[in-house]
């Protein structure tokens, strides 16, 4: 029987110090503990992944949570803010909601498909501040509500890391 070559996975210190305290308390190795959860979350990936017919590379998180967009103004170097609600998020992107100005017909340009914008918001439990750079993807306009689909382009700071500790 040939015997497995063990496989290392690298966390940061206060994880394994998280995974230490709790698997002391169940009785089980950090090492068993951290093999338990990845297990589960493959399993779970992988029936999503097969249940799914999404082209999406990242499971969607539904959120409610506000969030505050930069767009490109008419002027180099201008900016314009406009509040939005982050409606889901993956380790991919996001899709956010903006009112509509009153009547409008139809999408507005400033949000178009293409466009780059900064996006900063904090998770619900967390009190940091993330921050990417995203593209839209698409724009739709529904009722007195704009939809934006935008991938994420570039994390500032940790983002990347804190969005990955919290979806996963």
């Amino acid at each position: 029987m040939k015997k497995e070559t063990p496989r290392i996975v690298y966390v940061q210190p206060e994880i394994y110090e998280a995974l230490k305290t709790i698997s002391s308390s169940v009785g089980l190795s950090p090492e068993h503990l951290a093999e338990g959860i990845l297990s589960r979350y493959v399993h779970r990936a992988q029936a999503t992944m097969l249940a799914s017919n999404e082209k999406r590379k990242f499971h969607r998180e539904k959120m409610g949570i506000p969030a505050i967009i930069s767009l490109p103004g008419e002027e180099k170097n201008v900016y314009k803010y406009k509040y939005a609600q982050i409606q889901d998020i993956s380790l991919g992107g996001v899709c956010l909601s903006l009112e509509a100005p009153h009547q409008v017909p139809e999408k507005p340009q400033e949000v178009k498909e293409g466009t780059k914008f900064d996006l900063l918001f904090s998770l619900a439990s967390k009190d940091e501040q993330l921050a990417f750079r995203c593209q839209s993807a698409r724009c739709e306009l529904s009722e007195h509500r704009i939809y934006i689909g935008a991938q994420f382009m570039q994390a500032f700071n940790e983002s990347h890391l804190v969005m990955q500790r919290y979806l996963m």
